[in-house]
């Protein structure tokens, strides 16, 4: 996740029409967090995950070399040296040479970015780990989503992750158990790459009605009596788009199980600048309804995702100065 701050965000992130130099220093001073797609392609289909519900195992549908390029190159004109995940929904090491070659290229651009991979790791083996080792991965996030016969229960999970340990031939550190339900091993490769490799109950919580899994805005049946009030900082601190170009408000959302596009806030191509589309006029709109202590509609009703756990008070009193100016200057009903 993106660093979540109040400290970047400004008047900029609510205001239309903002000239190229505006947009692009108000992108440079907020995000920390991009992430796209360089392929729509997952092997797996988890309960807990939309591609149970979106056909993303048929067919594999890659990044064009001039939208991943496009996003390189403006990203390079601003120094970027935040966080690239390459990972929206899809599994980025199922092709070898095309992830390599796709990071290699990520390295040169951005010499200074934090380089992230979430994967389940099927594909992972130490000879394939030293490879992203090499071409400058920075941090690698592998769950197992499933033990050797299929089982997803807590002790079959960790009996797999001891398989791929072993595999891996590096000295891990471990936190969590069984009755935890879940269990963290880490490492440091020698090359630098932090590696995590993760063993979850994704389930874990059902008996209080709050289940640890995210039930992705709204569209996967994940028992959740948590209700959003608190403000969202991911619209001020992180850019999301799909393998197509299609702009997400955040990582929560995969567009395919929606309707019509409902939740897309823009479409990059070759030619798109980055910036102006991360200010657009339905981003503006999303932020303003977001930075509330209002209940939050859908898609956004049960998420936890975003939230500043320190600084309440603080984060209090600049919506309040925020919203008291935003809403006198539209003539609008103030709300909290």
């Amino acid at each position: 996740m993106a660093n979540v701050s109040l400290k970047n965000v400004g008047w900029d992130h609510f205001t239309r029409d903002l000239s190229d130099d505006q947009a692009q220093a108000a992108f440079k001073r907020s995000v920390s967090l991009v992430a796209f797609a360089i392929s729509s392609y997952c092997n797996r289909q988890c309960t807990y995950c939309p591609n149970s519900i979106a056909d993303r195992k048929s067919t594999q549908n890659l990044m064009s070399d001039d939208l991943f390029f496009n996003i390189l190159r403006q990203l390079s004109r601003i120094d970027y040296e935040g966080e690239i995940n390459i990972t929206r929904y899809n599994e980025p090491l199922a092709d070898k040479e095309y992830a390599l070659s796709r990071l290699r290229d990520i390295r040169v651009f951005l010499p200074k970015a934090r380089i992230c991979i979430f994967t389940n790791g099927d594909y992972m083996d130490r000879a394939y780990l030293d490879d992203l080792a090499r071409v400058g991965v920075t941090s690698i996030m592998a769950t197992v989503h499933a033990g050797p016969g299929g089982q997803t229960d807590i002790e079959s999970l960790i009996k797999e992750q001891d398989r791929r340990l072993k595999e891996l031939d590096l000295p891990f550190a471990f936190e969590g158990s069984v009755a935890e339900k879940f269990r963290l091993a880490t490492t440091t490769h020698p090359k630098g790459l932090h590696l995590t490799v993760a063993a979850h109950d994704f389930y874990r919580g059902a008996e209080k009605g709050n289940v640890w899994a995210f039930d992705r805005g709204g569209a996967l049946d994940i028992p959740k009596k948590f209700r959003r009030t608190h403000p969202c900082m991911v619209q001020f601190s992180e850019l999301n788009v799909e393998w197509d170009g299609s702009i997400m408000p955040c990582c929560q959302i995969q567009n395919e199980v929606f309707d019509h596009d409902k939740y897309v806030m823009g479409k990059l191509d070759g030619d798109s600048n980055i910036f102006q589309a991360w200010m657009n006029a339905s981003f503006i709109a999303w932020r303003i309804k977001m930075f509330s202590f209002e209940q939050k509609d859908a898609p956004c009703t049960t998420c936890s995702y975003g939230m500043m756990m320190t600084g309440v008070d603080e984060l209090a009193a600049s919506v309040k100065n925020f919203r008291q100016v935003l809403f006198q200057a539209t003539g609008a009903k103030q709300s909290a």
